[in-house]
């Protein structure tokens, strides 16, 4: 009797376990970086866009929601010019090999992890989204001299925040 509770049961927990495994709560450290691991960003080659949620709906049969958002995040980074000054010197400099543009990242997540209790205010998640959205950006350092840009949009809390 119980070998057949068993076997009732390991299908329903497999069942049930992608659903738990899936269900990530982000921290600055464990999202992934879309030009290092697209794969884990719903991207089939390096990018500026990461939905490793599979949040955004697929443009079409061949391109994903981020691969589109990509595809024009890399045409503004390379249709601009390198805006860094002389007296930008201190935050970096154009080089004079792969010069580019601004750089605008985006981030689309279900939830980012927290070491608190769910009772936020919206201006306490405005805040952590906030310091999130920057240390991430820090993480990445995509721009020459300070010209990048992250936005993340986090799904659970309705709530967007750009970072500069």
């Amino acid at each position: 009797m119980s070998i057949h509770i068993i076997m009732i049961i390991l299908p329903l927990l497999s069942l049930i376990f992608p659903l738990i495994y899936c269900s990530s709560n982000y921290t600055v450290e464990t999202f992934p970086d879309s030009l290092v691991r697209p794969d884990l960003c719903s991207l089939s080659s390096p990018g500026f866009a990461c939905d490793p949620d599979q949040l955004l709906k697929r443009f079409n049969h061949t391109l994903s929601g981020a691969e589109y958002l990509s595809k024009h995040l890399q045409r503004i980074r390379y249709a601009t010019n390198c805006p860094c000054l002389e007296e930008d010197k201190s935050y970096g400099y154009c080089p004079s090999i792969n010069s580019h543009g601004y750089t605008i990242s985006i981030a689309v997540i279900r939830s980012i992890g927290m070491n608190s209790d769910n009772t936020m205010n919206a201006e306490d998640l405005n805040h952590t989204l906030q310091i999130f959205a920057e240390m991430l950006r820090r993480r990445q350092h995509r721009g020459q001299c300070a010209d990048d840009a992250l936005i993340v949009a986090v799904a659970d809390w309705k709530a967007v925040s750009s970072q500069i």
